[in-house]
């Protein structure tokens, strides 16, 4: 969050945050379902609810509306769009030294947001600017998140096959991350 701060990109910084956090609260009641053991008839089948829950929301927010909303329209494509618009601020001498505010991938008599700004001219006209500090190091900090999301995505797909072939998921959890629960540990 300090980096969004520091780089002028709260509004994006806080979407991630409230993006993960609200995805968290599933994993979390996951968590302390696996910790209490709730699996199966005995557990009312808690365990196994709430991951599948977790896989949903999941999917939904960090493989979709992560990409999709925050990382390619807030920060790849958006900023870029907005900060490098016609009249935007600390566009004017650039404009001049091009001879037209059209050269960024704006398209003349375009409005913010109607699909027709040209994300590729506009990087090749302008790939870097004292209107977008930090824009490189938050898209590509934000995209290897993104990898991350799809990696432990794959994880929990993983667990699943291994419930299907027969292990609890409390087991698979347990042999799938380095800790284990206090009743695992032999004395």
């Amino acid at each position: 969050f300090a980096l969004s701060y520091g780089f002028n990109f709260v509004r994006i910084g806080t979407a991630v945050i409230f993006l993960h956090d609200s995805s968290d609260i599933v994993i979390d009641l996951l968590k302390m379902a696996n910790y209490l053991k709730l699996e199966g008839r005995r557990g009312g089948f808690l365990v196994e609810g709430t991951f599948a829950a977790t896989l949903g929301v999941w999917a939904y927010t960090r493989l979709y509306l992560y990409p999709v909303r925050i990382v390619w329209q807030g920060v790849w494509y958006g900023s870029r769009e907005v900060v490098t618009a016609p009249g935007a601020y600390g566009m004017d001498g650039f404009t001049a030294a091009a001879g037209s505010p059209f050269t960024r991938g704006h398209s003349p008599g375009a409005k913010l947001g109607d699909g027709s700004f040209d994300l590729w001219a506009n990087l090749r006209a302008l790939p870097t600017h004292a209107t977008l500090p930090g824009y490189w190091a938050c898209g590509s900090l934000l995209t290897a998140l993104l990898v991350m999301h799809v990696i432990w995505y794959m994880l929990l797909w993983r667990l699943l096959f291994r419930s299907v072939l027969g292990q609890t998921l409390h087991d698979g959890g347990a042999d799938e991350y380095e800790g284990g629960s206090d009743d695992d540990h032999e004395d």
